[in-house]
């Protein structure tokens, strides 16, 4: 009889005489927005019971599509002080987003309209002060101290952890300062110890405070080291700098080697601790034996610029010091007077890279810029191997061994 009374009284006053959809048995999608206009009115006003009654009316067609989110219900009834009912459903949206192993269908239908700007005015985003403010007029109630904690606990997770949905996939990330962070840290851990057979502390343990324990520590560790957190990481190198070298193997039984204006180019790109270079090096020289004798009218001396690939590895990097082993293959052209030689040869080296200069990120993961001082050995084993033949036969082919000791400036986008 009651319900009776309350749904005639809701019908008084949304007017809502005509309203009602063909079918008799499913109420009309205007009564539904005027059950909403009431309840923002009735709330406005102080009104309770009656913004009860709507809130009922709303709550109870939500499965013949009445627009009522989760979160508007649990905002209305914090309104209507069922703070019991509203810590439930506050704790499962809360959940939904701390738990990885929990997911809340949430197939209501939703509206944006007076009533949702009325509910979240307080919530886009959460405030500190609003928080507080929250949680006391709960810890005033006849609310059991579970609830109470519980609430507390959950309020600051919101000041610390938001959620992003982008084509229906969540990701959270993290929306406050570790002020916020390591209350809602103690806070969590207390509730774990108080409550250890709550359904909630198991999410809280595994899932919630280690998210933000790793924030936390991340964060303490940028205000220290703000460069600590991008050592082994990726980024993008350029280097330009000198070299001094030698030639070794069969090579030098036909030729002079020496050296014209050395200088060597890099560039590399960086995945985590692997690196993929590109490299060469100018320029080795070569002059045919002999060849003041026989070939006095022309100089005969010809360079080779090896180039080549390389894959590195970052075995150590800090504030100052990175150094980067390396492997890779290369070639280069090599003349004896008109036969010419190529060399192709597999490569072998350090790194020591010394970082002189680091702009500090503006917040953690964002980019920075680097200027380093690289110290380098590399070696180039291979064979040299004549491209065109002598009298129909090839010349025999000859070992190779560049030895280069390099010095370079650079600089590192990461």
């Amino acid at each position: 009889m009651k319900k009776m009374v309350a749904l005639l009284m809701i019908g008084m006053l949304l007017g809502s005489t005509g309203l009602w959809a063909q079918d008799d048995s499913v109420p009309s999608k205007e009564l539904y927005q005027r059950t909403r206009d009431a309840l923002k009115v009735s709330l406005e006003n102080g009104e309770l019971d009656r913004a009860g009654e709507s809130l009922d009316y709303l709550k109870g067609n939500v499965k013949n599509g009445a627009p009522l989110s989760y979160f508007e219900e649990y905002l209305a009834d914090m309104e209507l002080q069922h703070f019991e009912e509203g810590i439930r459903l506050y704790s499962d949206i809360r959940r939904d987003l701390l738990d990885s192993n929990y997911r809340k269908t949430d197939d209501r239908k939703t509206v944006s309209d007076s009533l949702k700007r009325y509910l979240i005015r307080n919530h886009n985003p959460l405030k500190k002060t609003v928080a507080d403010s929250l949680y006391a007029r709960v810890d005033a109630s006849d609310v059991n101290q579970e609830y109470k904690d519980l609430y507390k606990t959950l309020l600051y997770s919101e000041l610390v952890v938001g959620v992003t949905v982008v084509n229906g996939s969540k990701s959270t990330y993290f929306i406050s300062d570790t002020t916020y962070a390591e209350e809602f840290l103690a806070y969590a851990k207390s509730f774990v110890e108080k409550y250890p057979s709550s359904e909630h502390s198991a999410y809280l343990k595994n899932n919630a405070i280690p998210l933000v324990q790793k924030n936390v520590d991340e964060r303490k560790l940028f205000s220290n080291d703000p460069i600590a957190h991008k050592y082994y990481t990726g980024g993008f190198d350029f280097y330009v700098g000198t070299w001094v070298g030698l030639v070794g193997g069969s090579i030098n039984n036909i030729a002079e080697t020496g050296f014209q204006t050395p200088f060597q180019l890099e560039l590399q790109i960086r995945y985590w601790r692997i690196s993929l270079g590109l490299f060469v090096d100018h320029a080795f020289t070569f002059e045919p034996n002999g060849s003041e004798e026989v070939y006095y009218e022309e100089d005969d001396t010809s360079t080779a610029e090896p180039f080549g690939v390389t894959l590195g590895f970052t075995a150590y990097d800090s504030h100052y010091l990175r150094v980067e082993p390396f492997v890779g293959f290369g070639t280069s052209l090599i003349a004896d007077g008109g036969v010419e030689y190529d060399a192709s040869f597999c490569v072998l080296g350090a790194n020591a890279d010394f970082r002189f200069y680091s702009a500090r990120p503006k917040r953690i993961g964002s980019n920075s810029l680097a200027f380093m001082l690289r110290l380098k050995y590399k070696a180039m084993l291979g064979t040299a191997e004549s491209n065109v033949e002598n009298g129909g036969h090839k010349n025999p082919s000859y070992g190779v061994a560049y030895h280069l000791f390099g010095l370079s400036l650079g600089v590192n986008f990461w």
